[in-house]
Formats: structure tokens, C-alpha cells, sequence
């Protein structure tokens, strides 16, 4: 098979905690920044294609059935996109 390397576990960086003239510090910050809003956007995406899979499966009465889903999405919608890093390095909103 492939490489079975042992998984390492994430480790959130935040603006607060670096020293901007370290290089290596400030990219670990802005990866971890965007790594978040990765799987914040991917979870997104499984909702929205729950809600497809649900609408496919129910016809007729998917205003019924899928309102909790359709709920949850547009309620994620707003929080759940991708902004970069740039504003979280100026501003950190942790505080």
C-alpha cells in the first residue's frame, strides 16, 4: 500500500500567539486560519448535498420534509465562507 504515517493532530495557530517577524510562525497562522475555514466551508457542502439528496428522494413533499435541512443551511450560509486570512492577521477576532 502507501505511506501509513501515524496521524498527527491539528494544532490551531492564532495571530495573538506569534511573533510576526518569524516567518515560519506567521505562515503556520495563516495556514491554520484557512485550514478552519475549509472545513467549515466542507461542511457546507454536506449539508447542501443532504438537502439535494433530500429533495431528489421526497418530491412532492420535500416542503415538509426537508425543512429542518434546508433551516440548517440557510442559517449556515453566512458563517460558513471562506474570507482569507488577511483580515484575521490584522484584526483576530479570538479576542
Amino acid at each position: 500500500m502507501g505511506n501509513t504515517a501515524p496521524h498527527t493532530p491539528y494544532k490551531k495557530v492564532s495571530f495573538d500567539e506569534i511573533d510576526y517577524k518569524n516567518p515560519d510562525e506567521l505562515k503556520a497562522a495563516q495556514d491554520s486560519a484557512l485550514k478552519e475555514q475549509f472545513v467549515r466551508l466542507y461542511a457546507l457542502r454536506t449539508v447542501r448535498e443532504a438537502l439535494q439528496k433530500c429533495y431528489k428522494s421526497q418530491q412532492v413533499n420535500h416542503y415538509e420534509n426537508c425543512k429542518d435541512i434546508a433551516e440548517k443551511y440557510l442559517d449556515m450560509l453566512p458563517t460558513h465562507r471562506i474570507n482569507g486570512y488577511m483580515a484575521y492577521q490584522r484584526n483576530d477576532p479570538s479576542k
